[in-house]
């Protein structure tokens, strides 16, 4: 589906699937791919994980265990940060 195509950034927001699974379910409901098993949402998380330790250049990785207001500031000065260093 790519065809060799991959992006530049990848923003990965770095969260517990357990915990990302409560604040989920306190605003609205699950769809099909939140109501998996377990068992998915721990490999799927995983694989994130080591993706991002493989291609660090491109993963801005986010503490997504923090209110909305810091999560959003951090991918900001991460991204921010980036663009500056891609026009040096």
């Amino acid at each position: 589906a790519l065809d060799g195509t991959m992006p530049d950034w990848t923003v990965w927001l770095d969260i517990d699937h357990e915990r990302a699974m409560r604040r989920r379910r306190a605003v609205s409901e699950p769809d099909r791919i939140e109501l998996a098993d377990n068992g998915f949402h721990t490999r799927t998380e995983q694989a994130y994980r080591e993706l991002a330790a493989a291609e660090a250049n491109r993963f801005l990785t986010v503490n997504a265990d923090q209110d909305r207001e810091a999560v959003s500031a951090e991918m900001m000065n991460q991204v921010l940060a980036r663009l500056m260093e891609a026009e040096r």
